[in-house]
């Protein structure tokens, strides 16, 4: 979710951005080029250059029921060759289920239009915003797992079951709950049965890939704040927290959680962290150590400066590919760096011709065209 503030005792919200055209389910499944990518699968370095994901995020799927032309339409448009579809990631907003019951819907107001989207693009659905995640009790975030794979699990493709999960503002508990989403969506019918009672899987399920998103704010440095980083407390910088909860032996991230991980993303905002430009084949190498069988990728980015989004645009899904010095640290040379980068304002941005331009542009570049 976009990071609006991060307040220093308390905290606020933030986002990501990516999916797989061709991802390899929980269950199991073609991962496409990149092989069997599957509930932990190894889509490692010795595998074959996976697919690239070409992601926006899709924060009002209503638009396709409403006004589909308007959404749809520009899915269309960034179709690329062969007919690999984008992939939406789509925002299951808070309340939204049968826990929290004052909104007067739950998560089958999503079937229609995520049916409407999925005609168009993959899709990858955000289980909660980060925000929220801490509303919800670990019991809480399972039930609502097991509502929206009941409900949802023959329309997408990736489960992205915890988003910005190093954030500052997910409270103590944050690890149950990821392992509680975990095992809900990784078991058999048997297993579902057991863990989500009153609930049954779709009989046309698909084959569904989990994905984790973290959020982006500079390096551990030693716990020493400077100008390379801005996270409020240490322990929750990037690399640091990735390392703790999952790099460590005997840990529930390391030993119940990351063996069924598929996609690493990472959620940034530069406008919320000084314009800080990370050089990402650093932050990626060492995630790719940390999540040795995942496919990595940035999982969300944009901003609400008017002025700055046809130059955002060209940063997260040219820069791979372009020589210009000021977009130097977007090139990421590893085996399993798939893109993604998810713009987070599509919904908002789509009679923004400029920089819908930019995405389509971008497809006829050479680390899309694979």
């Amino acid at each position: 979710m976009k990071v609006i503030a991060l307040v220093a005792a308390s905290v606020l919200l933030v986002a990501a951005c990516g999916v797989d055209e061709n991802p390899g389910g929980g269950s199991g499944g073609d991962a496409g080029s990149g092989g069997d990518a599957g509930s932990g699968g190894d889509a490692g370095a010795g595998s074959p250059v996976p697919e690239r994901v070409f992601g926006v995020t899709v924060t009002d799927p209503w638009v396709a029921e409403t006004l589909p032309a308007e959404l749809t339409n520009r899915l269309d448009g960034l179709v690329r060759a062969g007919d690999r579809l984008p992939t939406a990631r789509v925002v299951f907003d808070e309340g939204v289920d049968q826990i929290f019951t004052a909104s007067g819907i739950d998560a089958l107001a999503y079937v229609t239009p995520v049916q409407n989207i999925s005609v168009h693009a993959r899709i990858m659905g955000e289980l909660l915003d980060s925000l929220f995640v801490l509303d919800y009790s670990v019991a809480q975030y399972r039930a609502r797992a097991c509502e929206y794979r009941a409900t949802l699990g023959h329309l997408v493709d990736v489960w992205e079951i915890g988003n910005e999960i190093n954030g500052e503002w997910l409270g103590s508990d944050l690890i149950d709950k990821l392992d509680a989403a975990t095992q809900v969506f990784v078991a058999d019918a048997a297993g579902f049965a057991a863990i989500c009672p009153g609930f049954s899987l779709q009989p046309a399920e698909k084959a569904q890939a989990i994905a984790l998103t973290l959020y982006y704010n500079g390096p551990h440095n030693g716990g020493v704040a400077s100008a390379d980083n801005c996270w409020e407390q240490p322990e929750h910088a990037m690399d640091q927290w990735a390392n703790a909860h999952f790099a460590i032996a005997g840990s529930t991230g390391t030993e119940s959680i990351k063996p069924h991980v598929d996609y690493v993303l990472v959620s940034y905002y530069e406008d919320d962290c000084e314009g800080i430009q990370p050089v990402w084949q650093t932050v990626f190498d060492q995630l790719g150590e940390i999540f040795p069988a995942a496919r990595l990728g940035i999982g969300e980015c944009g901003t609400t400066l008017a002025a700055q989004k046809v130059s955002y645009g060209q940063r997260y899904y040219h820069g791979m590919d372009s020589s210009e010095p000021e977009f130097a640290n977007m090139a990421v040379d590893h085996p399993r760096f798939v893109g993604g980068y998810f713009w987070w304002y599509f919904n908002d941005d789509l009679s923004n011709e400029p920089l819908y331009d930019v995405l389509q542009s971008s497809l006829g570049n050479p680390f899309w065209a694979l």
